[in-house]
């Protein structure tokens, strides 16, 4: 069961779409059951009906094997249009040997409502339309054999030619197409609507974004405010602290209304202005470099706010306690992809080296909420000395 479940999911990745995957899925599907149709059909032909001519049904089976290949290669349209021509030829040229009587025909109604299918995505189209001109071409090929019997050499000799003209064919192929249209046409329709009411969602995500931007800037002003009224000074780095975590919320909302994305932002201008803000709201005693190496990754807003709160306690507290009659100051910062689903971010200080819980203010509460949103954002991360504090943060990349 693991094998076919595997030969199934070839070419399915998931970072394709729902309806990628499943045409993926569809194509493997019916590649395995062509191969393993043609290899009972011509087994029964020979061993059974002692039918000599039934083993050339096999020649199909390389091309249905191309198509998996295909398929796995990330060339899905090409293999379905190989897949579709092969089924099509093979259906056309059993019609006419069988003729009308057997009613093989019918099976191009599933052939032709499958082929609308690909109607559903503009990409799709040129494959559909191709498609579909083969197809057609196929059918009348079997209603002119059908009508005039040029391709009798091809039609069994217990088969009666008088039962070849029957409008029955031409009906049921009417009503396909028809049927097929009404599909196609359908899925256009549901295709506007879904992007019509994706539109909607998007403004009225981007409206809310706004207003919480808008609300966070409101408050951090009033902490301004109240940093500057306060006379007492534990009174002014208590709000001083509270200042800077929503100011590292509020610009995730502002990078995200900037750049026009309801659900992303990018990491490097963002970490950029944030250590900006931090050192311009800070009172610094000397002169701190911060040097910075990150690399251009989006990343989605419910990782940004919790990675934003740990480098505004981060550096936060780099600035107010490990410099103390250090020369050159500096703090570096880098953010890496280590691979396609994760990320790492360091920040590392040449400071005085004092124990970890000396150097987060309010201990406690320091190393609580960064362990807090470590585990918010399924991430890993740990503090260790080297000429100064290191911190190490491993996060699961989430696609945007």
């Amino acid at each position: 069961m693991n094998f076919i479940a595997r030969l199934i999911n070839i070419g399915a990745v998931p970072g394709n779409d729902v309806f990628q995957n499943r045409l993926v899925k569809a194509v493997n599907i019916i590649n395995i059951n062509a191969i393993v149709c043609l290899l009972i059909t011509a087994l029964y032909g020979q061993f059974i009906l002692k039918n000599e001519t039934s083993i050339y049904i096999l020649l199909a089976c390389p091309i249905y094997c191309m198509s998996l290949v295909l398929n796995r290669r990330k060339q899905t349209m090409l293999a379905f249009s190989v897949m579709f021509f092969t089924s099509s030829t093979l259906m056309a040229i059993y019609c006419i040997r069988t003729a009308e009587e057997s009613y093989t025909h019918i099976h191009f109604t599933l052939i032709i409502t499958g082929i609308s299918l690909l109607y559903r995505r503009k990409e799709n189209r040129i494959h559909f339309f191709i498609n579909a001109i083969y197809l057609l071409l196929c059918i009348v090929l079997v209603f002119v054999s059908f009508q005039t019997g040029f391709l009798n050499f091809l039609v069994d000799p217990q088969v009666d030619p008088i039962h070849q003209r029957h409008l029955n064919f031409v009906f049921l192929i009417i009503c396909s197409i028809i049927f097929s249209s009404v599909i196609a046409i359908t899925h256009q329709t549901q295709q506007k609507a879904l992007e019509h009411s994706l539109q909607e969602q998007k403004v009225l995500l981007a409206e809310i974004n706004h207003r919480v931007k808008n609300n966070l800037a409101v408050i951090v002003s009033l902490l301004n405010m109240q940093i500057n009224n306060s006379k007492n000074k534990e009174t002014k780095n208590a709000i001083q602290v509270v200042h800077n975590r929503i100011m590292s919320m509020a610009l995730v909302h502002q990078k995200m209304y900037q750049n026009k994305s309801a659900v992303a932002i990018e990491l490097e201008s963002y970490i950029t202005e944030l250590v900006s803000e931090i050192r311009n709201s800070m009172s610094l005693q000397q002169d701190i470099k911060v040097e910075m190496e990150v690399a251009p990754i989006n990343i989605d807003i419910s990782v940004a706010i919790p990675l934003g709160l740990i480098l505004n306690e981060i550096i936060t507290n780099a600035i107010k306690h490990a410099f103390d009659n250090t020369e050159n100051p500096k703090i570096d910062i880098e953010l890496k992809k280590v691979n396609d689903q994760m990320i790492e971010l360091t920040v590392k200080d040449n400071g005085k080296g004092m124990e970890i819980e000396e150097r987060v203010e309010d201990a406690g509460m320091g190393l609580s909420l960064i362990d807090a949103l470590t585990d918010q954002i399924d991430g890993k991360c740990d503090f260790e000395y080297e000429n100064g504090l290191v911190f190490h943060l491993s996060i699961p990349l989430i696609k945007d």
